[in-house]
C-alpha cells in the first residue's frame, strides 16, 4: 500500500512537511473509499491510525504553527467526508401498533437509515 511506503521514509526536518502532506492525501483517499464501501468504522479507524502516527511528529518550533494547520486540514478533511457520508443516508419513519394486554394501543415510532443508491 501506498501509505505503508510514505511512513518508511526518511524523516527529517527539511521533508517533514511533505511526507505528512502526502501521507495526508493518501489517508483522504482511503478514508473516502471506506466511506463509499459503506465501511465508516474502518474509515474511522483509519483516521485514528494516521493520527497516531503522525500527530507527534511536530518538527522544529519555528514551523509549529505548519503541523498546527496540518492537524487542522486533517480533521477538516475526514468530516467533510463524514459529512457527505451521512448526507446519502435517508431515515425513515416506521410506526409500530403495540397493543397491550387489554388491547389498548401505543403508538411506537422508529427511526430507521436506509442507504440511497
Amino acid at each position: 500500500m501506498a501509505y505503508t511506503s510514505v511512513k518508511e521514509i526518511r524523516m527529517a526536518d527539511t521533508n517533514l512537511h511533505e511526507i505528512k502532506c502526502v501521507a495526508g492525501l493518501i489517508n483522504y483517499k482511503y478514508c473516502a473509499l471506506m466511506f463509499r464501501l459503506n465501511e465508516p468504522r474502518d474509515a474511522l479507524n483509519q483516521l485514528k491510525n494516521h493520527m497516531r502516527l503522525y500527530k507527534p511528529v511536530v518538527g522544529p518550533d519555528s514551523l509549529l504553527f505548519e503541523h498546527y494547520a496540518w492537524l487542522a486540514a486533517q480533521y477538516a478533511a475526514f468530516a467533510d467526508l463524514f459529512n457527505e457520508a451521512i448526507g446519502q443516508v435517508r431515515f425513515i419513519d416506521i410506526d409500530y401498533n403495540i397493543r397491550g394486554s387489554h388491547g389498548s394501543g401505543r403508538g411506537l415510532v422508529v427511526r430507521a437509515a436506509t442507504t440511497l443508491v
